[in-house]
């Protein structure tokens, strides 16, 4: 009788010790797996949500499908997004934008994903990769490819691309941002911009329209009124400079990422209101340049001010010495032949434009 009962508590104690076992090792390796991702929990789908988030960076509020925003400053950590809060954020703040299928293999896979209406941002060129470009077909139920991009390198006159480098000799030799001085910079730039999109499954864009530009540490905050008046070139380097670590690095948004956004929020909940001739409650045409944030009617997927207000230099680019703008401006008069967001404006990159700015991405 003894024995069993012996036997008993040592069986009771063996499972109690081999399920605290499990419960630490469990806890172990989601400290582990989860060392960089933070977890969302969806109050409508009743699920958590986990995403990769680069070190350094906090939780602030959002879902995937509401739009989830980090911030560099911890004193925003889970403070929320309704709009009076987001006005007294502290810190440079980022939305995630998910991509399931950035890259496509070849032509064919590009072509039949298309068809489906899933949209990768790069088709696999060797062992690089060549940006996709997206304007929304005649029918405008789905997107098609940009038809001003091409392949045909001879020809720059007829060409819209990305990765691209310009070939005009218009800003000097010293120029390092021009050909025959850039070597494989935007190529070897696009190529760790779509890793880190298939890596994380989407990437990190700046809240707001970047502010602070002249005084050389640029930021993604509301209420910032410099944020145009800057040359393509001055821009791309400043926002180089936001971060640069092993950890997390800055660049200026590449257009298939801004189409990527914009595919997004096509086929969201903000469809039938966003991608219409008449937008003029969403966004800032009123003639003059306002804030970042201005308006919460302004703010999509918690981004701000993608229609209207400035537009944004992209690293699209055309022609032997244009780069490519994108979203519109507060300059562009209401019901315009297309919608701001299906816009693509071609400027040179070293003249300040009073009504162009930019937006940065992450890649971690």
């Amino acid at each position: 009788m003894k024995n069993k009962k012996a036997k008993k508590r040592r069986s009771l104690l063996t499972f109690i010790l081999i399920s605290i076992l499990i419960i630490f090792s469990c806890l172990f390796i989601d400290s582990i797996f989860y060392k960089n991702k933070v977890k969302i929990k969806d109050e409508i789908s009743k699920k958590n949500e986990y995403i990769n988030v680069p070190e350094g960076f906090y939780y602030v509020g959002g879902t995937i499908d509401t739009g989830i925003v980090i911030s560099d400053n911890k004193e925003d950590e889970k403070k929320g997004t309704d709009y009076d809060t987001t006005l007294n954020l502290k810190g440079n703040q980022f939305v995630w934008v998910p991509v399931e299928n950035p890259v496509a293999k070849d032509e064919n896979e590009l072509n039949q994903l298309i068809s489906k209406n899933i949209y990768p941002m790069a088709i696999k060129d060797g062992e690089n990769y060549k940006g996709i470009l997206y304007t929304l077909s005649n029918t405008g139920d789905a997107f098609s490819k940009y038809t001003g991009t091409s392949d045909n390198k001879d020809n720059l006159d007829e060409c819209n691309r990305e990765p691209g480098i310009l070939s005009m000799n218009l800003y000097g030799d010293s120029n390092k941002l021009i050909e025959n001085s850039t070597g494989d910079l935007y190529q070897n730039s696009f190529n760790e911009m779509i890793k880190s999109v298939q890596k994380n499954k989407g990437f990190f864009v700046s809240r707001y329209e970047l502010g602070n530009l002249h005084q050389g540490n640029f930021v993604s905050k509301a209420n910032q009124n410099d944020i145009t008046s800057l040359n393509w070139v001055d821009g791309y380097n400043g926002i180089k400079n936001m971060y640069s670590s092993k950890k997390v690095n800055s660049e200026m948004i590449w257009g298939c990422q801004w189409d990527a956004i914009m595919i997004w929020l096509y086929f969201s909940d903000v469809r039938n209101e966003y991608f219409t001739l008449n937008t003029d409650a969403l966004c800032n045409r009123t003639g003059s340049l306002l804030n970042t944030a201005s308006s919460e009617n302004y703010s999509r997927k918690n981004i701000f001010d993608l229609l209207g207000n400035a537009s944004e230099f992209t690293q699209e680019a055309a022609y032997d010495s244009l780069r490519i703008a994108r979203g519109g401006s507060f300059s562009y008069k209401t019901n315009t032949d297309t919608n701001n967001m299906l816009i693509r404006e071609k400027f040179g990159i070293i003249y300040p434009y009073e009504n162009v700015g930019f937006r940065a991405t992450l890649l971690f």
